[in-house]
């Protein structure tokens, strides 16, 4: 009878514990927990020449060329350098009103590099509008050329701009919106996953990602609006799956275009999460058609940020395995991939190239 009882107990108990750390989940799909266990290596990396003179914010990188997105530089969005010399290369896509010009303009979400050059397509954020920056010729100018400038009403279908918006194939993108928060009333509308139409925004299909459309927190918690519900995504280049890095959640999760199906792997070893903190996890993805690249930064935002703590990679299968860990030197804030080379960003204006060899 004794152990009886000590079942029961043993049962609660495992029970509230996995209620509590689950209480603000919010995501359809449970999750599976991965074997972590895997020892971590150092990995040196050299200093990108002239990639600590920009108060960028994001960077991509494709090739020989870096590209520095900003706010705060008058000339323009971009600014590009060579990334082996370090030569400035110029700033475009000018900021004003303008036929040809914006006053917002989003980040680079991808770039498409084919046998007539290199292309950027970018959302105009205060005119509706996507400019189809050909930076090939961009370059041989040295003026900003725009393939087209074309109407893309992204208001049309959501009230909150979008996060991501990769394309899949000539007339289709792969979307994520922002998500809203309504702090007086301890609301937050969470994310929406979409494909749409490339010509018109229309929805296509849309991924039920999370368990509502809008969630309600208690008072005491409204630094989770919006931020928990956020994460870094990236589209494998054969365009069948997106990764999700978790940004308050020590978890990847995986979507499957096709079937729609979402999976989500945490990490085994990651301490227990609670409401009552505000740790940042994956800060950053990236990924190429075997592997995820997810920067694991494990920053308590909630305490001045520790310069002697490094960032590490996590690198995953596209089944949801660990299969390495890469310490950095330092924290970094963003990870770009190209050519077998990770670049990590930090936003201090400094790029490290590290060579995976994997």
């Amino acid at each position: 009878m004794k152990y009886w009882y000590v079942s029961i107990f043993i049962l609660a108990t495992c029970g509230f514990f996995a209620c509590s750390s689950n209480e603000y989940y919010y995501l359809q799909s449970d999750f599976t927990l991965v074997n972590d266990a895997i020892q971590e290596e150092t990995v040196s990396g050299w200093v990108v020449p002239g990639s600590d003179s920009y108060d960028a914010i994001k960077i991509q990188v494709c090739d020989s060329l870096s590209f520095f997105y900003s706010w705060m530089n008058p000339k323009g969005f971009f600014s590009i350098i060579n990334i082996n010399s370090g030569q400035e290369l110029g700033t475009y896509c000018p900021k004003g009103n303008g036929p040809q010009e914006t006053t917002g303009m989003d980040p680079i979400f991808e770039m498409q590099n084919g046998q007539d050059g290199l292309r950027a397509e970018i959302i105009d954020i205060h005119r509706d509008r996507i400019f189809v920056w050909n930076i090939t010729k961009s370059l041989k100018t040295e003026k900003t050329i725009y393939d087209t400038i074309r109407p893309f009403n992204r208001l049309s279908r959501y009230a909150s701009p979008y996060n991501w918006c990769f394309r899949l194939n000539d007339s289709q993108y792969f979307t994520c919106t922002s998500s809203i928060p309504f702090e007086d009333i301890n609301q937050v509308v969470t994310p929406k996953y979409a494909i749409t139409s490339s010509s018109d925004n229309k929805l296509i299909r849309n991924y039920q990602i999370y368990t509502d459309s809008i969630i309600t927190v208690p008072s005491n918690r409204k630094w989770i609006l919006p931020n928990f519900v956020s994460m870094e995504c990236c589209l494998k280049p054969d365009k069948s799956k997106v990764a999700m890095g978790m940004s308050y959640y020590p978890q990847v999760n995986i979507l499957d275009l096709e079937s729609g199906r979402l999976k989500c792997y945490r990490l085994k070893s990651a301490p227990s999460i609670s409401i009552l903190n505000r740790i940042w996890y994956y800060a950053s993805v990236c990924c190429d058609n075997q592997y995820i690249y997810g920067l694991y930064n494990v920053q308590d935002l909630l305490q001045p940020r520790n310069e002697n703590s490094v960032s590490v990679i996590h690198v995953f299968d596209w089944d949801g395995h660990i299969i390495r860990k890469l310490a950095l030197d330092q924290l970094f804030d963003q990870i770009c991939l190209d050519n077998n080379m990770i670049y990590a960003f930090d936003r201090r204006g400094k790029i490290i190239r590290y060579d995976i060899n994997l």
